[in-house]
């Protein structure tokens, strides 16, 4: 299960909301984003943390896979930034992970459930997925 950068946050930071996706996330094999991590390592920079804490972060994200930039990806991104948010600010890491990510409300759609099966199928240490 493909999950987005603020669940992540409850989880690293032992915020209450975590317990909101405990049981759907229990048994399942978790992926992040290539942008999830991004997001995540610009906290040390932010915050002033240590080498220790740093290290500690990077420790904790190697409990998920990370799914990786590719060249349809940045094309499926740009053109879903074009069609709609046409004139509407949103993040760029929010529109990443739209495109490619599961909300935690909402089951994968077919691209979602098409781009986890095409990793899975091209990177070895991916073949835990589970299909939906």
């Amino acid at each position: 299960m493909l999950i987005d950068t603020n669940i992540v946050s409850y989880i690293y930071k032992g915020d209450s909301r975590a317990e909101a996706y405990e049981a759907r996330l229990t048994g399942q094999t978790l992926f992040v984003s290539f942008m999830t991590v991004a997001e995540l390592y610009r906290w040390p920079f932010a915050k002033n943390w240590g080498e220790s804490r740093k290290q500690g972060l990077v420790q904790f994200l190697k409990n998920f896979a990370v799914l990786p930039y590719d060249e349809g990806l940045a094309w499926s991104w740009a053109e879903l930034f074009g069609k709609t948010c046409r004139g509407r600010p949103m993040s760029l890491g929010g529109l990443m992970d739209r495109r490619r990510c599961l909300a935690p409300r909402h089951a994968a759609g077919d691209a979602q459930q098409k781009a986890l099966r095409a990793c899975a199928r091209t990177h070895p240490h991916y073949r835990k997925l589970r299909h939906a």
